[in-house]
C-alpha cells in the first residue's frame, strides 16, 4: 500500500471536526502547560514563554498550507497597517520620555525578548492565525474573533489578566480580519507588551532598551512585509 508523502498530508483537507479535534488539544495542552510552566518559573517570562514557542512551530505550517482568512504576508491594507504601528510606536517614544511613574530596573534582555518579541509572536500566529482563519470558515467574521478572544483570555486566566487580555484580542482580531495578515497583529501586540513594560520602569536610562527593542519589533514587521509585497506576483 502506498503511502502518501508528509507534503501531501500536510495539504490534504481535514474535515471539520478533525480540524476541530487538532486546534482543541493542542489549546488545551497549551493551557496546562502553561500553567504549569508559570509557577514553575517563578515569574521568569523566559521559562513561560516556552510553550508560546511550541505553539509558534504548531501554527506556521498550518498558515503556510491551510490558511484562507488570514495569511503570512502583508495582507490588505499594508499602508494603513504601517502608518498604524509608526503612530503607535511614536505614542510609545513619548510615552518613555514622559511617563513619571514607574520603579522597576531594566529587565534582563531575555526576560525582555521573550515579553515583547517570542510570546506576541507565538500567541497572534496561534490565536490571530491559525484559530482565527479556522473559524471565520464556519463562522461569521464577529463570531469567530470573539470566540478566538476568548480562548486568549482563557489562556491568560491562570496570570489573572483574562479580561485586559480579551479586550487586547479582540482589537488585534479585529486587524487581522481588517488586513486578511497576522503580521500586523504581532508587531501591534509586541509595541502593546512593550509599552506595559515600559509602565513599569523607572524613568531615565532604565527605558531605553524598551524602546530601542519596540523600534526593532517594528523594523522587522515593516521589513517583512515589504519582502512579501515584492514576492507577491501582481496581476
Amino acid at each position: 500500500m502506498a503511502h502518501d508523502p508528509p507534503a501531501a498530508l500536510l495539504t490534504a483537507p481535514l474535515r471539520p471536526a478533525r480540524q476541530a479535534a487538532l486546534l482543541g488539544a493542542s489549546l488545551v495542552a497549551f493551557v496546562g502547560l502553561h500553567a504549569a510552566l508559570w509557577r514553575w518559573s517563578a515569574g521568569e517570562p523566559w521559562r513561560a514563554v516556552l510553550p508560546n514557542l511550541l505553539l509558534a512551530g504548531a501554527a506556521v505550517p498550518w498558515l503556510r498550507r491551510r490558511s484562507r482568512v488570514v495569511g503570512l504576508g502583508a495582507g490588505r491594507r499594508p499602508r494603513w497597517a504601517a502608518a498604524a504601528l509608526g503612530l503607535m510606536l511614536a505614542l510609545i517614544a513619548a510615552f518613555a520620555l514622559t511617563w513619571p511613574g514607574g520603579s522597576q530596573t531594566t529587565p534582563h534582555w531575555s526576560s525582555l525578548a521573550a515579553v515583547a518579541l517570542a510570546g506576541p509572536l507565538a500567541e497572534e500566529l496561534y490565536f490571530r492565525g491559525a484559530w482565527l482563519d479556522f473559524l471565520a470558515r464556519a463562522l461569521s467574521p464577529a463570531a469567530a474573533m470573539l470566540l478566538s478572544s476568548a480562548l486568549f483570555a482563557l489562556v491568560h486566566l491562570p496570570l489573572g489578566r483574562h479580561w485586559h487580555a480579551a479586550g487586547l484580542a479582540l482589537l488585534l482580531g479585529l486587524v487581522a480580519l481588517a488586513t486578511r495578515s497576522v503580521l500586523w497583529p504581532v508587531g501591534l501586540h509586541s509595541l502593546w507588551n512593550a509599552l506595559a513594560v515600559l509602565r513599569e520602569t523607572q524613568p531615565g536610562p532604565d527605558r531605553w532598551p524598551v524602546l530601542t527593542l519596540a523600534a526593532a519589533a517594528a523594523a522587522g514587521c515593516l521589513a517583512f512585509a515589504l519582502l512579501a509585497a515584492k514576492r507577491t506576483p501582481h496581476a
